[in-house]
């Protein structure tokens, strides 16, 4: 199980009608889910984390539903968070893959450009010069 699956999981207990209007301390908390679902230090910090996304209420101890959340979990609760989160590092990677291909293609194209460069300058100004010079004597004649 996720950690935003665990979050969700939390959220859905506080968002029903009759737990509501309850505060709850962490060790009471700990026995409403099944055993080997989360230890008390991992319940713990997912409550912490719930709370500075601002949730719930949470004083180090005791914590309560703080407003209306239903929405949250019908748009999809931190499970969707996590989904758009990948999917925007996935992005972020294609697009940097894409920007060093084009890098390394670059560099590729600006070492054939200067080892084809110089030769062709100067066969081009060879073949300028020899053809003013045929024309000129063409002229002459």
């Amino acid at each position: 199980m996720t950690e935003s699956e665990k979050k969700d999981m939390i959220l859905k207990y506080l968002d029903n009608e009759s737990n509501k209007t309850g505060s709850y301390q962490l060790i009471e908390f700990e026995r409403i889910f099944p055993k080997g679902t989360m230890t008390y230090k991992e319940m713990k910090y997912l409550i912490e984390q719930i709370a500075q996304d601002g949730y719930i209420k949470f004083d180090g101890s005791h914590f309560k539903h703080k407003f209306e959340i239903s929405k949250f979990i019908i748009s999809g609760g931190y499970q969707k968070l996590e989904n758009q989160n990948d999917l925007e590092g996935r992005k972020e990677k294609d697009l940097k893959d894409i920007t060093n291909k084009k890098t390394l293609y670059e560099t590729k194209l600006a070492k054939w450009q200067i080892t084809i460069f110089w030769p062709a300058f100067i066969f081009t100004l060879i073949g300028s010069i020899l053809g003013i010079i045929s024309f000129v004597m063409q002229l002459k004649k």
